[in-house]
């Protein structure tokens, strides 16, 4: 663009850097969807519009000449913002706009798959905080900070076109601020993360899951109503029960990472397995005694 030929610029240099003030580095996204949240591999998915705006005086010029411009991304300055929890990051298209006035706009579409820290000690009754983070890896945040565009992080609000057979969208929250992302660099670099406050819908858990457990239980309770001398018919109950009780365990645990703690699954599990169990050695003792 002629801008750039015009003017003396330099894109590896950052805008403010004469100044001793921090860029104010503005993010915001539209979220187009939100899926895929596993509870194995710790990620989710996420389908967003990514609006990035900064201010860049070298790039200011007349504005009765034209209100703005497009500019090739490799010809001026871009910050090095990166997703912090990001695993695989795929931009389909982006598009880089100056204002005569020097505002930056930075528009790309994202599909991201991001890692997640869940909290399944109440599964599957759980919330859960997935994370979406914008981070500076070589500006700290003497150079540049990173702040809601016009205070929203997120625009418009996706609650009301949220759709989930499993979750529930409650609340979204932007944090953004500075923190120390490595023990051998002190220096504190700026970030901003837009949290998802997510419910899980339990009612399939109930009824697939916990409510035949409960009939299992159940019908184990009926084997003490089978005469004590009919040996074959009270232990294939108690034992057909047992093996089917282990296999809703199994079945259950493939929905669930490795965990070195106990889920509210695994110890509903475990006590319907009991009481099953329990009927096993009421019969071994009355048939001993």
């Amino acid at each position: 663009p002629w801008v750039l030929t015009s003017l003396p610029y330099d894109p590896t240099s950052r805008p403010t850097l004469l100044t001793v003030l921090p860029l104010d580095y503005c993010a915001q996204f539209q979220l187009n969807h939100l899926y895929n949240v596993d509870n194995v591999a710790n990620t989710f998915q996420a389908d967003v519009f990514t609006r990035l705006h900064w201010d860049d005086p070298r790039l200011a010029y007349n504005c009765s000449w034209r209100p703005s411009i497009r500019f090739p991304r490799a010809k001026i300055w871009r910050p090095d913002i990166a997703f912090y929890n990001g695993i695989t990051v795929s931009t389909n298209a982006d598009v880089i706009e100056s204002s005569c006035n020097g505002s930056i706009f930075w528009g790309r579409q994202q599909l991201l798959t991001l890692g997640a820290s869940l909290d399944l000690h109440d599964f599957p009754f759980d919330s859960q905080v997935l994370t979406i983070a914008l981070v500076s890896f070589a500006l700290d945040a003497n150079a540049l900070m990173i702040s809601p565009f016009q205070g929203q992080g997120i625009f418009p609000d996706p609650r009301a076109d949220f759709s989930s057979p499993i979750w529930d969208m409650e609340k979204i929250t932007t944090l953004s601020g500075a923190m120390a992302l490595r023990e051998s660099d002190p220096n504190p670099y700026g970030f901003m993360n837009l949290n998802f406050n997510l419910s899980r819908r339990f009612d399939t858990y109930i009824i697939k899951y916990m409510l035949l457990l409960g009939l299992l239980v159940l019908i184990s309770a009926l084997s003490y109503a089978i005469d004590a001398g009919s040996a074959p018919a009270r232990v294939a109950c108690s034992f057909i029960l047992v093996v089917a009780l282990s296999a809703f365990n199994i079945y259950v645990s493939n929905d669930l990472p490795k965990l070195s703690y106990t889920t509210f699954m695994d110890q509903y599990v475990v006590i319907c397995f009991s009481f099953a169990l329990v009927s096993v050695f009421e019969y071994a003792t009355v048939n001993y005694f």
